[in-house]
């Protein structure tokens, strides 16, 4: 064993909460719309993975060897917490979970475990609350208070990227109907706008994306290919690209097929603004 192995504890604490529901035909704030007081759900053993034949592993190797050399006063000695083993630590180790939150000190041995358990309950406990809504059979959520922060923070500074954009564009309606395209296009979303759009109707729908999906909004606008990316997106519905497969692409009289990344590269090349141009006059007509 690795004597130096790191400690997995950590000077923090997190908190389970269960998770409400919207939709149904229990109120969100009636007793039991995530458990009605007093009830609990138990949770023993590890959970089958039918996938990979075997139990959710709740511990790294770097965990399970910190503990094999300091678990001794948990009574874990090495090989109880393999989950190869057919008897071991966690074969009788059950949780509670009620609809009163559960706080966890993961600078505590026990706790620590406790908390690794959950995470391995991955039919009914969501690893963050950010996630609580990505699987419907998620009933508590983990939140990580601290993480939650950066996350928060990460996103204040790309709501003031993708602001700084909006108010640099709003008055320019070609810029405004570029973003709508490009948002469209990479939902893979028909939308028809307008040659005359009014621009407050054009402002109006950016400001709608923006409030509706950040993220994408954000990830179009950083993209140093946002132009030539749209205009292989516009020559692909003209029909002035021809598209070969799902994501194969050629150009009217080259016979290379690229795919976007390579079509992309190809009409960003200086010596090749010829076929730019040709295909931007199509745009035109």
């Amino acid at each position: 064993m690795n004597e130096n192995v790191k400690s997995p504890l950590v000077n923090k604490t997190i908190t389970i909460f269960p998770i409400k529901r919207k939709g149904g035909w229990l109120p969100p704030e009636h007793d039991g719309s995530t458990l009605y007081t007093g009830a609990k759900i138990k949770k023993t053993g590890l959970l089958y993975n039918n996938e990979t034949r075997k139990s959710y592993d709740p511990l790294s190797d770097d965990e399970r060897e910190w503990y094999y050399l300091n678990g001794e006063q948990l009574g874990i000695n090495p090989g109880d917490l393999s989950v190869h083993k057919r008897k071991n630590f966690w074969t009788g180790f059950s949780m509670d979970l009620t609809k009163d939150p559960l706080t966890l000190n993961l600078n505590d041995p026990m706790d620590y475990l406790r908390y690794k358990y959950l995470l391995a309950q991955v039919d009914i406990v969501a690893p963050s609350w950010e996630g609580r809504l990505d699987k419907g059979t998620y009933r508590f959520a983990i939140r990580d208070y601290e993480i939650e922060a950066a996350v928060n923070v990460k996103r204040i500074a790309k709501e003031k990227e993708v602001n700084r954009y909006f108010y640099k564009i709003e008055n320019d309606d070609n810029k405004l109907k570029a973003l709508l395209k490009m948002y469209y296009y990479s939902k893979g979303v028909k939308r028809n706008i307008p040659a005359n759009a009014n621009i407050n109707h054009l402002t109006n729908d950016v400001y709608e994306l923006i409030k509706n999906d950040l993220e994408k909004v954000y990830e179009i606008i950083i993209d140093k290919s946002f132009e030539t990316r749209l205009l292989v997106y516009e020559c692909l519905d003209k029909g002035s690209l021809i598209k070969i497969s799902g994501s194969e692409y050629q150009i009217e009289g080259q016979e290379d097929i690229l795919n976007m990344s390579e079509m992309i590269k190809f009409l960003e090349d200086k010596k090749n603004q010829i076929h730019r141009a040709k295909l931007e006059s199509t745009l035109e007509r």
